[in-house]
């Protein structure tokens, strides 16, 4: 493994949950300080036929960090607004 320059090294916060955890997700996102210093990605598990999540809106407005719904080939950066 060749080594990597610790400048582009990036720590991301990874956290899954079912369609259950809405409520546990909104907390975390209150709770996060604004200069938390890491990207957070956040996976929700839906049932198929689902409607489209409300998540990143939802998060968006219930923490200080700004919630945009990823798409393939996006980067992960931190403190995006």
């Amino acid at each position: 493994m060749a080594a990597m320059d610790v400048s582009a090294q990036q720590r991301v916060v990874a956290v899954g949950a079912s369609a259950g955890g809405v409520k546990a997700l909104i907390r975390l996102a209150a709770a996060l300080p604004r200069d938390l210093g890491h990207a957070v990605m956040v996976v929700l598990h839906m049932p198929a036929g689902a409607p489209p999540s409300q998540l990143t809106k939802i998060l968006d407005r219930s923490g200080p960090l700004p919630a945009v719904w990823a798409a393939h080939g996006d980067l992960i950066e931190t403190g995006r607004k």
